[in-house]
């Protein structure tokens, strides 16, 4: 049933719960900004001695470079088989929604056999099941 409470405080909480870590991911990346650029700006810094200064920020690796070792775009395990796993997937898929839907049906078309009643409250007939 669609409205109960329990679901609008399910649908909050989970609401909640997202936008939080949307957050906490913002702040991450800010504070992971301000950190480099305060690492930048003191590693430049003359005033303070060489063995204190922190280490510069590292500079990432050329994608070029990491093609020439095999690391990078078109040698990789997921790229040599992704449409055969998205194959895979979408048959897994089909064939537990197809058997779900199927026992659900078959579940809602069982009728129970009830026996009729009699107007001193007692059954007229006898049922097996």
């Amino acid at each position: 049933m669609s409205g109960e409470p329990t679901d609008s405080i399910n649908e909050f909480f989970y609401s909640l719960k997202t936008y939080s870590f949307i957050v906490a991911d913002a702040i991450d990346k800010q504070a992971d900004s301000l950190a480099g650029t305060i690492r930048d700006t003191l590693s430049k810094s003359e005033w303070i001695p060489e063995s204190a200064r922190p280490v510069p920020k590292r500079v990432p690796v050329p994608e070029r470079v990491l093609n020439a070792v095999g690391a990078g775009k078109g040698n990789g395990w997921w790229n040599r088989n992704k449409w055969t796993f998205a194959m895979v997937a979408v048959g897994l898929v089909a064939v537990v929604g197809a058997t779900g839907y199927g026992y659900s049906k078959r579940k809602k078309d069982k009728k129970r056999r009830r026996a009729k009643k009699v107007g001193n409250g007692g059954r007229r007939e006898v049922v097996g099941n």
